[in-house]
């Protein structure tokens, strides 16, 4: 790949603001999922164009057979998240080459790999099909696996055609030097970059086994973060796992509640699993 094929942003949040901005008109329809990043239908909605979302299978995982019929002559840009956010499913590198082959060329294909890293072997990288699809864009960030959420910086690959709309919309100095210079940092910092991902494997393993010994349904993730749907019991272990310091994130899907844990270091992880038990069965 060549330096004319990226393009920087101020996070992902940058980036997809950029990617409204060069390419969705109003009407234009924008295919993302059920559940999903929301900026992604906040994205198309800004530019008075239309999310089209598609329903989640009964795995909670993006349905890929779903995306490409979803697909119509008004379809802009079509976004897949991989893995995704907030249900932490991975698709296959065979899923995702079905639905670009599928879907026209005309189409955008952008696919959010803000946490890759933490993925296994099973789910695709999205950089190595770059050179095959000419309307496919490949999204990363520092922001998850390199620790530098509050720096602000994202990029997006593709075409260097497609990245020059991109250029005419970005705003000027978008990324500053401190956050510039600690994203090459992070790039160098291997070791770092190596015991973050290992860490995370191992502690996600601990918590499978946790909620696997306890009873309690969770969806296994390539991501830092674990989904449990627990739905009406939801809200009152986020409160009652907050009353004991710790935080945990509470969304809704189809009017029920859910619960996402980070993973965080070993001593926060066995702080939450003393106190989880105890919580959820008053939650209950």
């Amino acid at each position: 790949m060549t330096a004319d094929q990226f393009v920087i942003g101020n996070g992902l949040d940058g980036v997809f603001t950029m990617l409204g901005r060069a390419f969705i008109e109003p009407g234009d329809e924008v295919v993302c999922g059920e559940l999903t990043f929301s900026v992604y239908a906040e994205m198309a909605e800004i530019m008075g164009g239309k999310a089209v979302k598609v329903p989640m299978t009964d795995n909670m995982e993006l349905d890929t057979d779903g995306f490409i019929d979803a697909v119509t002559g008004k379809t802009r840009m079509v976004v897949f998240c991989n893995p995704n956010n907030p249900t932490g499913t991975g698709t296959g590198i065979n899923d995702i080459r079905k639905m670009l082959d599928a879907i026209p060329e005309k189409v955008l294909f952008v696919l959010d790999e803000a946490y890759i890293e933490f993925a296994d072997e099973n789910t695709a990288d999205g950089l190595t099909l770059l050179n095959e699809y000419p309307n496919l864009m490949v999204c990363r960030t520092f922001s998850k696996v390199y620790g530098l959420a509050g720096l602000r910086v994202g990029w997006i690959a593709g075409d260097a055609e497609l990245m020059k709309y991109l250029y005419k919309v970005r705003e000027p100095y978008v990324v500053s030097v401190p956050a510039a210079a600690g994203a090459e940092a992070a790039l160098e910092d291997i070791v770092f970059l190596t015991e973050s991902i290992e860490m995370a494997k191992n502690e996600k393993k601990r918590f499978y086994d946790f909620f696997s010994t306890n009873d309690i349904k969770f969806i296994p993730s390539q991501t830092n973060f674990i989904l449990l749907p627990l739905g009406d019991a939801s809200v009152r272990l986020r409160d009652g796992l907050l009353e004991e310091g710790i935080i945990v994130r509470l969304l809704r899907f189809r009017g029920k509640g859910i619960i996402r844990i980070t993973v965080g270091l070993p001593e926060e992880n066995t702080l939450l699993m003393e106190k989880f038990m105890g919580v959820y069965e008053a939650a209950e």
